[in-house]
C-alpha cells in the first residue's frame, strides 16, 4: 500500500469533533501516512489490511475509529467486550491499553489488558465488570474463553496488531481461531510491518477473507446467517407485526443487546450515498416493501405477516437521514402502517462539552417533558 500525503485536519478523514479535541489536548494535530489511509475506510466499516512500520501512528489508525463506532453503540457488558485487540506480547498489548484508555475515556469507555503472566483471578474480577475493549496476548484469550470468562459474540470490531510478529511467534493459528470466533458481522484490521513474508501476508488476507466468503444471507430480512431463514426470522416469539430497518447486521446486535425489542428486522446493506455512487436499487429497499405488501411471506407455508409499524434504525448522520427520508416517502403508500424513527439525544453518562453541534440540537428539540 503505498501511503498517500499527509493530511493536515482529522475531521477531513471523518475523526469526531470529540476525538479531535482531546488528540489536539496530546499536541497530536496532524494525521500520519497510515492514518490518512485507513481511517475513510475504517469510519466506513469496512475491512482493512494495512502495512506500516512500527511508530507509525497505527494504533489511533485503528484506535480513533474503534472509539468512535463503540461511543455510538450501546452498553457494554461483563465478559462481553464489543472490540478485540490482538498482540503478541503483554508489553505491547499494555501500551495499546494506554493509547485507547487516554481517547476513550471522554466517552467512559473502559479498556481491559489481558495478557500472560497476569494472575487469571484478577482477569476474572475485571471481567465480572463491563469492558468495552479487551487488549489481548493470543494464549490468554484462549485460555479465558475456555474457562468461560470472556465471550466474543459481542465484538462489533477485531483488530490484529504486528501480525508479522505474531507470524514469528507461531502464534498465527490462535489469532484466526479468535477472529473466528467473532461475529462474522464484526469488522475486521489487520496491521503488519514491512518485513513480514509474503506468504505469512497472503495466509493472512486469505484467512480473514475465508470468513466472509462462508457467509450467506437470510433470504426474508437481509442478515447474516447460516441457514435460508435467520434465527430471528423463524423465531415464532418475536413480534412479526414490527419491522425494525438497520443499515448492517452488526446494529441488529446492538439493539439485540438492549433487551428492548421484541420484533424483527430488515437489513438495507447500507445506507445512501450519492458520492460513493450507492443509490437505492444498491439496498434491499424492494425485499423491504415488499414484506410490508404482504408479498413475501417470512416462513414457507405461512400468510404473509400484516406489518403495522416500521421502526426507522438509520445511522444518525447523513446518509443515514437520507435514508430514512427516502423510506418514508416510499412508505406513505401504505396508509396503514405506522412509521417511526429512533430517538435521538446526548448519551446516557455523556459529558456535555464533547456533544456535536447536530445531536445537542437534536437532544433540545426532542426534550421530554418532566
Amino acid at each position: 500500500m503505498p501511503p498517500p500525503a499527509e493530511s493536515s485536519d482529522f475531521r477531513q478523514l471523518g475523526t469526531p469533533e470529540a476525538i479531535v479535541s482531546i488528540l489536539r489536548a496530546q499536541r497530536i494535530t496532524s494525521p500520519t501516512a497510515v492514518q490518512v489511509a485507513t481511517l475513510p475506510d475504517a469510519f466506513a466499516g469496512k475491512d482493512v489490511l494495512a502495512q506500516a512500520p512500527t511508530g507509525s501512528g497505527k494504533t489511533l489508525a485503528f484506535g480513533i475509529p474503534l472509539v468512535t463506532l463503540l461511543n455510538n453503540a450501546s452498553p457494554a457488558l461483563p465478559r462481553y467486550p464489543r472490540a478485540l485487540i490482538i498482540s503478541p506480547t503483554r508489553e505491547l498489548a499494555d501500551q495499546i491499553a494506554d493509547v485507547l484508555a487516554d481517547i476513550g475515556a471522554a466517552a467512559g469507555l473502559r479498556v481491559l489488558s489481558l495478557v500472560g503472566g497476569d494472575p487469571v483471578a484478577k482477569q476474572q474480577t475485571l471481567l465480572a465488570a463491563p469492558v468495552d475493549i479487551a487488549v489481548v496476548t493470543p494464549g490468554r484469550a484462549h485460555d479465558l474463553r475456555r474457562r468461560g470468562l470472556l465471550n466474543l459474540e459481542q465484538v462489533l470490531t477485531v483488530v490484529v496488531d504486528e501480525a508479522d510478529m505474531l507470524a514469528d511467534m507461531g502464534f498465527l493459528p490462535d489469532v484466526l481461531g479468535l477472529v473466528r470466533a467473532c461475529p462474522k458481522s464484526a469488522q475486521r484490521i489487520a496491521f503488519h510491518v514491512l518485513h513480514m513474508e509474503p506468504e505469512d501476508i497472503e495466509r493472512l488476507q486469505n484467512a480473514l477473507g475465508a470468513v466472509r466468503d462462508g457467509v450467506t444471507f437470510c433470504r426474508i430480512c437481509c442478515n447474516i446467517s447460516r441457514e435460508d431463514v435467520c434465527r430471528i426470522c423463524i423465531n415464532s416469539q418475536r413480534d412479526a407485526s414490527t419491522i425494525c430497518v438497520v443499515e448492517e447486521p452488526k446494529d441488529i446486535q446492538v439493539i439485540e443487546r438492549t433487551g428492548e425489542y421484541s420484533g424483527r428486522y430488515h437489513v438495507l446493506g447500507g445506507a445512501l450515498d450519492p458520492l460513493a455512487n450507492v443509490g437505492p436499487k444498491d439496498l434491499a429497499i424492494a425485499p423491504l416493501l415488499k414484506r410490508i405488501g404482504g408479498v413475501l411471506p417470512d416462513l414457507e407455508g405461512e400468510e404473509s405477516p400484516q406489518v403495522k409499524e416500521v421502526i426507522l434504525a438509520t445511522d444518525p448522520d447523513t446518509e443515514g437521514e437520507a435514508t430514512a427520508s427516502y423510506l418514508v416517502r416510499l412508505l406513505k403508500d401504505f396508509p396503514e402502517l405506522t412509521i417511526s424513527r429512533l430517538a435521538s439525544g446526548m448519551p446516557l453518562g455523556g459529558d456535555l462539552e464533547f456533544v456535536d453541534e447536530l445531536t445537542l440540537s437534536r437532544a433540545l428539540s426532542g426534550r421530554l417533558k418532566l
